[in-house]
């Protein structure tokens, strides 16, 4: 490539992650940067803007989707682009509601909480979706976030195993 960068990996590649090792990484925490294989380009505030609210990104993004979907903070992005989108709520209700200044807060309150449970309840299939509609596979980031912590989990069952089941 005349531009400097590593070729990205094809679909299929992508969908046989699990069987293969990270090319350039010592330990599974980043291993979908070694997935890639390529510089993450990141979108600027507005297209960021656009994908927090659900929009999706043009094509070249695409890895920064993934990137965004595989990261261990992947559920504190999550909850910042649900943050935007309360917060496009918010405004309105403090400003152009009428009543008491403490009531409106108390509900705004309570709506950030309804919603963020909610954004808890349904995190894993709203990252999944964005995946999706950038172009991977079904189900690929979920693979890729339990494949880095696999050694983690095995470890916590055969802990697990050692305390309740001798």
């Amino acid at each position: 490539m005349a531009t400097g960068r590593a070729s990205v990996h094809s679909v299929a590649d992508l969908a046989n992650f699990s069987t293969r090792q990270p090319v350039s990484c010592a330990d599974a925490a980043c291993a979908s940067e070694s997935l890639t294989m390529t510089t993450v380009r990141r979108p600027n505030v507005l297209r960021w803007l656009w994908y927090a609210l659900g929009g999706s990104l043009p094509a070249r993004h695409r890895e920064w989707v993934l990137h965004d979907a595989t990261r261990p903070t992947w559920q504190l992005r999550h909850f910042a682009r649900a943050c935007v989108q309360l917060g496009l709520i918010t405004v309105p209700v403090l400003l152009l509601v009428s009543g008491p200044l403490w009531v409106r807060a108390v509900a705004t309150l309570l709506g950030w909480l309804v919603g963020l449970q909610y954004v808890l309840y349904t995190a894993d299939g709203s990252v999944e979706y964005r995946v999706q509609r950038a172009g991977y596979p079904p189900g690929l980031a979920k693979r890729i976030r339990d494949d880095a912590t696999a050694d983690e989990r095995a470890a916590a069952a055969a802990r697990y195993a050692r305390r309740y089941r001798t």
